[in-house]
């Protein structure tokens, strides 16, 4: 992905947020004498914060240690991993820092453990401890903010943004004429990574010369919406390439009922050589999805956004008109019969504990199942 390709290396390759980077130096440096051990880099997402400490730590020639809300499921997994981390020498004797990416990702409930430890370890730590967030001021935030150096970030403006997109450009030796570069970065809404990707998508389907002069509105933005799963599906197995880019974003589906839907009927419409590169883009995004699962890196999510739309339908040499009836997943079938079955076992016990017939409960329990969803102890009994 061009987003990680062209992730700044130096913080002089740190573009629109030169000020925090200086920041960012001076508190690493002068950790030692910093009255507060930890920092809380926050802002929106797309303006930097983990490209900023991994530029800070290349150029320092720093060991990063990283470390995400997964890590924090219980007190002792994050005392064993952190404090290792922590108060131990590096590597060589080297600097080091740790990277807590996306700390309001932790669970206010299921993670005390976790809170707590990193709590500590703020006020412990021999190294300098960095924290990411979308937004500091979070209610689950409140114990540790008042123990961190507080840096925000702002929103790229569009010409940062646009120089971006333009350094990119070159590199790639892909040819845009810079007023569409605009367009893309005054849609971005100050989220470089997101214009990125924008930009990525546009040269998918740029041809041979690598050249592009036209640009529909729908690709960075006034997509159209709620599109029916069998119209998502016509487009991105039969149409063009450019017309499948988003096609997702407004339609309502869920990627993970999407992805059985693609399971189901890519047979239907690709052949042998066409099937086998379409499965082993849809396999990719299957990996990236129990990524974002597993790990809470919700950053993937769109790029399994642009395999399963623009990748899929990539996987076709050419566009087909055949028509072809769409079959409803196996496997959603499969649950939809499991459940219903469920739920008559269920309408045969409630029928018996209020005397009516097992037709009239079968058709009332879903509404006693929502009046009682926050006292589950009623329905157990």
């Amino acid at each position: 992905m061009l987003s990680k390709k062209y992730q700044p290396k130096l913080l002089k390759e740190i573009i629109g947020q030169e000020e925090v980077a200086k920041k960012l130096l001076f508190f690493v440096i002068n950790y030692r004498k910093q009255r507060k051990k930890a920092l809380l880099l926050y802002g929106p997402p797309g303006t930097g914060k983990t490209s900023l400490i991994y530029a800070l730590a290349s150029e320092l020639g720093y060991e990063l240690v990283e470390l995400n809300s997964s890590d924090f499921r219980d007190k002792e997994k994050i005392n064993s991993v952190l404090k290792s981390a922590s108060l131990q020498k590096s590597l060589y004797n080297k600097g080091r820092i740790i990277l807590v990416d996306e700390v309001e990702g932790i669970n206010e409930h299921e993670d005390r453990g976790g809170w707590t430890a990193l709590n500590e370890l703020i006020l412990e730590s021999k190294f300098p401890i960095i924290l990411t967030t979308n937004d500091a001021w979070q209610k689950k935030l409140n114990k540790i903010r008042n123990k961190t150096e507080l840096l925000p970030l702002q929103k790229l403006a569009v010409y940062h943004i646009e120089r971006i997109l333009t350094m990119i450009s070159i590199k790639e030796q892909f040819r845009i004429k810079q007023n569409l570069l605009k367009v893309i970065a005054e849609k971005s809404s100050g989220d470089a990574r997101a214009a990125i990707n924008d930009l990525q998508s546009l040269m998918v389907m740029a041809n041979e010369k690598k050249e592009i002069f036209e640009l529909s509105p729908e690709l960075v933005g006034g997509r159209e919406k709620n599109k029916s799963i069998f119209e998502v599906l016509k487009v991105v197995l039969k149409g063009k390439t450019q017309e499948a880019i988003g096609i997702l974003d407004n339609a309502g589906i869920e990627i993970d009922e999407f992805i059985m839907w693609l399971d189901e009927n890519l047979p239907l419409e690709y052949k042998a050589q066409e099937l086998a590169k379409a499965y082993d883009i849809l396999s990719k995004a299957d990996v990236l999805r129990g990524r974002i699962i597993r790990r809470q890196h919700w950053r993937f999510l769109v790029y399994v956004d642009l395999l399963v739309s623009a990748g899929i339908c990539s996987a076709k040499k050419n566009k087909t008109d055949k028509f072809v009836s769409y079959q409803r997943p196996s496997r959603i079938l499969k649950f939809w019969i499991e459940k219903q079955g469920e739920r008559r076992e269920n309408a045969k016990v409630l029928a018996s504990m209020t005397h009516c017939s097992t037709k009239k409960a079968y058709r009332e329990l879903p509404y006693i199942q929502m009046a009682l969803k926050d006292k589950p102890e009623l329905l157990l009994n």
